[in-house]
């Protein structure tokens, strides 16, 4: 008990007849600030490793439901509060791996900004979209790092690696590769009945990747599609567009390399549907097949 209650010094580092609390103590006061505070997004590194296994199990539960609503995001190597937790990833030397979801086998991106600079995620099994990351709303910045499917593995319906439903994604740099979807887009699936979004692909490259239906690569239901740099290779879809292909929407190349993309339809590097606004500016195209 403290005399003082919440004017108590905490520490005798400033204040000699301040208070000195235990680790479990010093991460139970950090962790109350949660409950108090309604900020949107919390993240937690180890926030009970000073705790006992009863206290700790409690913390968490009584965490989640304080939190509900929001966005938790805690580092733990103790399997017993990780199981507590929506999704889990398993980092491994800079990997993260994807899990089975209907959405975003690894991220899902709601709102805001995420970069990738660097390291690799590893696409999951995913009943609908986006087989490492699913954007519904704000950006994706790609500025290097990989995205890629593990064989036998990983697998979407569309967008076998990265699905875009609305917002802005941005491929700088870094590599999007094996990715395999059931439908449409092999490596990036693009757009939604409902909303316009964006992929800008300004460099990297986007190969192997397979699509039982339509674009090996890319596919764009709806949407604005622009590849000014960057390399697609290797690519292969059973119908439409080995490399890409355009359903609707606007539709710009004005630069890249369109290489070894296979189609078993029509297109081997590109494909336009009757209802896309398409511009063709630029780019190589060499070794595509249809």
């Amino acid at each position: 008990r403290m005399d003082k209650g919440i004017d108590t010094i905490l520490t005798r580092e400033f204040d000699d007849k301040g208070e000195n609390l235990s680790g479990g103590e010093q991460q139970k006061l950090s962790l109350a600030r949660i409950f108090a505070d309604r900020t949107p997004f919390v993240l937690l590194d180890e926030p009970s490793s000073a705790l006992d296994t009863i206290a700790e199990y409690t913390m968490f539960e009584n965490m989640m439901r304080a939190t509900e609503g929001r966005s938790v995001i805690f580092i733990s190597h103790r399997l017993s509060s990780a199981v507590l937790a929506d999704r889990v990833f398993l980092m491994d030397g800079g990997t993260i791996d994807g899990g089975t979801a209907a959405n975003g086998g690894a991220i899902a991106v709601a709102g805001g900004t995420l970069t990738i600079n660097r390291g690799t995620i590893n696409a999951g099994t995913v009943t609908t979209g986006g087989g490492a990351i699913f954007l519904s709303d704000g950006t994706v910045n790609m500025k290097g790092g990989t995205l890629q499917g593990v064989a036998g593995k990983s697998s979407a319906r569309n967008g076998g690696i990265v699905y875009v439903s609305k917002g802005t994604f941005n491929m700088y740099s870094g590599t999007i590769q094996n990715g395999y979807a059931t439908k449409d887009g092999g490596g990036v699936y693009v757009g939604h009945k409902s909303a316009n979004p964006t992929f800008n692909m300004y460099g990297g490259t986007i190969e192997n990747n397979k699509a039982t239906g339509s674009g090996g690569a890319i596919y764009a239901k709806k949407g604005d599609l622009t590849i000014s740099g960057g390399q697609i290779s290797n690519n292969h879809s059973r119908k439409d567009g080995g490399g890409v292909y355009y359903r609707e929407g606007k539709a710009t190349i004005s630069g890249g390399v369109f290489t070894g993309n296979k189609s078993d339809a029509s297109g081997g590097g590109v494909s336009f549907s009757g209802k896309t606004q398409a511009a063709v500016s630029g780019g190589a195209f060499t070794g595509n097949t249809s």
